[in-house]
């Protein structure tokens, strides 16, 4: 059975991603695991056992008052089946693990607790970078879906997000905008009279239309957008999403989005794209929606409920 799992530490940022988790388990016909981390007092400073052990309880406290909360606003939502979690450690290390268990991990794009450094610091770089299924950052939903999905494309390379964006636009109903955007930095410091010959751009055309058809014989009743443009792929990717449902990018990449994942432009794009993102890896084993059948077998403390080189 295909899972998605989604952490929550209580803030609204988690639990705006823990409904879009829920609604992504229900239309796939997937579980649904919840996983709060909480943290340990270290050992030092804190030498004061009678403290430590007070300040324990409040965490424990508060890790009962998340999954009480969690437990509230998935009442109000469809129910699939759905397992709930506390797990004490990294959240990095957590979800990382977790990634090679699930189909999709789904995580806020600010957090209040071991989740809040999840786009500017390690967390980020651990996740987008290493898991092994797909990762989602959610930072805000529209008030009406708009039946768009936007996927970013740099050559074969990207085979994982464009199979990733189609097989949810069949479960959504929604049209894919595949966006290739190129940024020949090198051609335009060499010989930038290239950048204006209609014939560079066109060998992105056709071999962009060559990735797609394949995909469109797969997914015949997907309506597809391709758009080939020069641009810097932060800024496209923006402009291309900014009224999109969800936004796919790769985690390898070559050309214009070779440094998606690891530096500045993914940073960019979770920063200035305010819909759902997903981060595909290029190899994603767990990605195979919705017939995976993978064991995945139960953790500790847990309940469960029902519920860019130009093309040749």
């Amino acid at each position: 059975m295909p899972t998605v799992a989604v952490g929550v530490d209580g803030s609204q940022c988690s639990v705006v991603a823990l409904r879009w988790a829920a609604a992504e388990a229900i239309s796939r016909s997937a579980d649904l695991r919840v996983v709060t981390v909480r943290g340990t007092v270290p050992d030092w400073p804190h030498t004061d056992l009678a403290r430590r052990a007070t300040m324990e309880a409040t965490l424990q406290a508060r890790t009962a008052e998340i999954l009480t909360s969690s437990r509230l606003t998935l009442s109000e939502l469809p129910t699939t089946e759905t397992r709930f979690e506390t797990t004490v450690g990294n959240a990095a290390e957590v979800l990382l693990a977790l990634s090679a268990q699930v189909d999709t991990v789904v995580i806020g794009s600010r957090g209040l607790g071991p989740l809040r450094g999840a786009l500017a610091g390690s967390v980020a770089g651990q996740l987008a970078g290493h898991t092994t299924c797909a990762l989602v950052v959610v930072r805000d939903l529209p008030a009406t879906p708009a039946g768009l999905i936007v996927v970013g494309v740099d050559g074969e390379s990207s085979a994982a997000a464009l199979q990733f964006a189609f097989d949810h636009a069949v479960h959504s109903g929604a049209t894919v905008r595949a966006v290739w955007s190129w940024n020949e930095g090198f051609v335009a410091a060499a010989a930038p009279e290239m950048l204006l010959d209609e014939a560079w751009e066109q060998s992105y055309e056709d071999a962009l239309a060559q990735i797609l058809r394949p995909l469109r014989a797969q997914y015949p009743d997907v309506p597809v957008e391709p758009i080939v443009t020069h641009g810097h792929p932060v800024r496209v990717l923006a402009e291309q999403a900014h009224d999109a449902d969800l936004l796919v990018i790769g985690s390898r990449g070559r050309g214009g989005f070779s440094s998606l994942v690891m530096g500045s432009v993914a940073l960019g794009v979770l920063h200035d794209v305010p819909r759902p993102v997903a981060v595909v890896p290029r190899a994603a084993p767990n990605s195979s929606w919705p017939a995976s059948t993978a064991s995945r077998g139960p953790t500790s403390d847990s309940s469960t409920r029902p519920a860019n080189s130009p093309p040749k």
